[in-house]
């Protein structure tokens, strides 16, 4: 398919999808913004309907307070105006005050009188004044509850009402009783409300399986759509009593809808009009002024059949991207040539150090004769200890071990000599025509070493290079590489007693700078043990290694992160189980270097409780050996002497009486009691 049809496809295909899209795109966006409005409006009417009930309630409670604040009431309810009923309570108040319930009662709350109206009929109806007695007791004079107002649920139908106490009009004398009023929700007073509202006001019972609790209860009010012409809005209004809920609701037409559904028909189709308008305009415009310049461009291309030619592809005339991008071509091909070239010196390189890797080491011993090197020495090398200070200190100390090494060997090595790294630590060195003795560059390469080790940080990991050398005239190349291999490995067995210490060292360099206590803190604990195991009679031979075990017990906390170590604060369960791996990590470093051998299996248990709650094995009582015992006591209570990241140091009487408390639990009781008066001493 040439491109000028798939262009006239993708366009047509785009122009449906974009119609698609933008049609349903507006018409969530309009929909979503009309029914958004339209339940704000919504919203606004339910509350304007809540509000004209409020105000119903204020107005009752208004009329209650006139008359519960009033001599001849207050006289009433003592049984001192016996004229009271005849004189006030005659059916032109009810129904001038839109009144259901009036009742009195006295300082118990025994009922003096009650009368119900009926506003409807315009005549007095019997009365139950059950319903209403919890209201009257709750603002009884005892109670000490000024006023109560709200809308009750009543097996009559749901009702404003108000209680309150009846006092004097200067508020002088103590209450004497209750009075009690309310006025009915019935469809009558409803209907007042609707028309004054202009709202279509509800108020019915609470029902759940209607009107979910947890959405009525999370939103202040519900907003239901009931169909495509109508929506109704709900709230929850809680009952005076607590005992039953009542709803109001309103429904309206959904006139905000309609207006926006038709408005969202007229934008589709103008959308429509103008994307078919716009599509084929775009489209005559594109064949016209790119594609046919991008058919040209192909052409030219696809004409180019070697490096020399891509001069060619800029010769697309005009001055806009379609020129760019044929320059751009040119100036791609080039750099893919400059990319096979670095891939091609990549792959014969050791992308860490630059030298030449295995693989180009192999291929030269392949493509090379001996006899085009006339005489040749060949050197091996192998970098002491890089396993270890990869496990133990981090592979970016084991690179910057690799990369010194190449240092070194460049400067020691005649400029013409072949460096290849060839395994992880190991190097080979060939020389063409050495003019010197291989055993003068071997010493340079040595004396190189020890410069940096006198320029290195006092931490840092010391570089270490085991060597061999073999020069000959007539041996195969690979004579001489397995000679000079052999003899490094003569080299490394000689050497093998000086590196381990040389690592010794290192681990305790590496130790001291992730040390959180204060500097001397190994120091103190050496002390410290060696007392306390002298006054309990431990073998005097023995003590070196106890030494040693309090010098680099903790040695596995190199392999803790450092956000776990030096945290300023107490440690979450997952930092915690990381730290208590340091015993675990100890023991594995000490078994790979042979000086702290002895130790290892005291290194892995030093953190054990004399009670069994310790880690990581769960040892208790003598199963823990006795040198972890001592090392706890010395260990903590030097540590308490000391700040920590999460707290401050502790004095000398209040470590000891921590010792005291934990002796049994986490510490040898004995072995506290014995070190105590070696520090009492």
């Amino acid at each position: 398919m040439v491109i000028r049809k798939k262009t006239l496809l993708i366009f047509t295909v785009m122009t449906v999808i974009t119609l698609i899209i933008s049609g349903g795109l507006i018409n969530y966006i309009l929909m979503s913004a009309v029914e958004k409005n339209e339940q704000q409006q919504v919203r606004t009417e339910l509350e304007r309907a809540v509000n004209s009930v409020e105000y119903d309630l204020s107005t009752v409670t208004a009329f209650l307070t006139d008359w519960a604040i009033w001599d001849d009431t207050y006289k009433y309810v003592q049984g001192q105006n016996e004229d009271y009923v005849k004189n006030n309570l005659a059916d032109a108040t009810f129904s001038s005050q839109r009144i259901n319930i009036m009742i009195f009662a006295d300082y118990q709350g025994q009922i003096l009188y009650g009368k119900a109206y009926d506003l409807d009929k315009n005549a007095e109806v019997k009365i139950a004044t059950a319903p209403f007695q919890p209201i009257i007791n709750s603002v009884l004079p005892t109670a000490g509850v000024p006023l109560v107002s709200g809308i009750a649920a009543l097996p009559a139908g749901p009702i404003l009402v108000a209680a309150m106490p009846v006092v004097d009009s200067l508020k002088q004398k103590p209450a004497q009783g209750v009075m009690l009023i309310g006025r009915y929700l019935n469809s009558s007073e409803l209907q007042r409300l609707s028309k004054i509202t202009k709202l279509p006001i509800q108020i019915t019972t609470y029902n759940p399986e209607q009107f979910p609790a947890d959405q009525l209860e999370k939103q202040d009010s519900l907003v239901k759509i009931v169909n495509s012409n109508t929506v109704a809005a709900i709230k929850l209004l809680k009952d005076i009593n607590g005992s039953q809920r009542l709803v109001l609701k309103i429904e309206t037409p959904r006139l905000l809808y309609q207006q926006g559904l038709s408005s969202a028909i007229i934008v589709a189709v103008s959308l429509l009009i103008v994307t078919l308008l716009y599509g084929f305009s775009l489209f005559i415009l594109l064949d016209r002024h790119i594609v046919n310049r991008i058919i040209k461009l192909m052409t030219k291309v696809d004409s180019i059949k070697s490096f020399a030619d891509i001069v060619d592809v800029a010769t697309i005339g005009g001055s806009d991207e379609i020129t760019t991008l044929a320059e751009k071509t040119n100036t791609m091909l080039n750099d893919l040539k400059l990319s096979h070239d670095r891939l091609k010196y990549l792959s014969n390189h050791d992308a860490l150090t630059g030298v030449y890797n295995r693989t180009y080491f192999e291929q030269f011993l392949q493509d090379n004769d001996l006899k085009d090197y006339e005489p040749v020495g060949v050197i091996m090398c192998d970098i002491d200890g890089l396993k270890l200070a990869n496990d133990m200190i981090g592979h970016d100390y084991g690179d910057r071990m690799l990369i010194q090494a190449v240092q070194v060997l460049r400067s020691a090595c005649p400029p013409d000599s072949l460096i290849a790294r060839i395994g992880g630590d190991e190097f080979i060195v060939i020389i063409k025509n050495p003019g010197e003795p291989l055993a003068a560059v071997c010493q340079r390469i040595s004396n190189n070493i020890s410069s940096f080790e006198a320029t290195s940080a006092p931490n840092a990991v010391p570089l270490s290079i085991s060597l061999g050398y073999a020069c000959s005239n007539s041996n195969s190349i690979q004579e001489l590489v397995k000679s000079a291999d052999d003899f490094m490995y003569r080299e490394k067995l000689h050497r093998g007693q000086s590196t381990r210490s040389s690592l010794v060292q290192t681990l305790k360099g590496a130790l001291e700078a992730r040390d959180y206590i204060t500097d001397g803190h190994a120091g103190r604990l050496i002390d410290m043990i060696s007392v306390l195991a002298r006054r309990i009679g431990y073998p005097e031979h023995k003590i070196p290694d106890l030494q040693l075990f309090a010098e680099f017990h903790d040695v596995g906390k190199i392999g803790i992160p450092d956000y776990v170590l030096f945290k300023q604060g107490p440690l979450t369960a997952e930092e915690k189980e990381k730290m208590n791996k340091h015993p675990e990590i100890g023991y594995r470093i000490a078994q790979t270097t042979p000086d702290l051998l002895p130790i290892a299996d005291l290194i892995l248990r030093h953190h054990e409780w004399w009670d069994g709650n310790g880690y990581p094995l769960g040892l208790s009582g003598t199963e823990i050996p006795i040198e972890c015992r001592m090392l706890a006591i010395v260990d903590a209570y030097d540590a308490m002497l000391n700040d920590r990241p999460y707290r401050k140091a502790m004095t000398r009487q209040e470590a000891i009486a921590e010792l005291l408390e934990n002796a049994g639990t986490q510490f040898d009781a004995f072995l506290v009691a014995e070190f105590i008066k070696t520090i009492k001493a």
